[in-house]
């Protein structure tokens, strides 16, 4: 079936709903041979070309406050 579902245009880059690849959920569920194969494929992809300057991007965490600092700010204001 896996086998099918790349052979019709299927990779592992695809996500489900959970935001999961199939090399994750197959190897979650001990399909190591799937996994395996979904692998392969990814090897054998032909190299992506690189992208322009322009159209990079970083992506980046977003980082809360911390907490101490507001007790700083309020203890700095008294």
């Amino acid at each position: 079936v896996v086998e099918l579902l790349v052979k019709n245009g299927g990779d592992c880059k695809i996500k489900n709903n959970m935001n999961l690849t199939p090399i994750y959920e197959a190897q979650q569920r001990e399909h190591e041979a799937i996994a395996e194969y979904f692998l392969n494929t990814m090897i054998e992809e032909a190299p992506e070309e690189p992208l322009e300057e322009d159209k990079q991007y970083v992506e980046t965490g977003f980082t809360a406050p911390d907490s101490s600092d507001s007790t700083k700010k309020e203890e700095e204001h008294k």
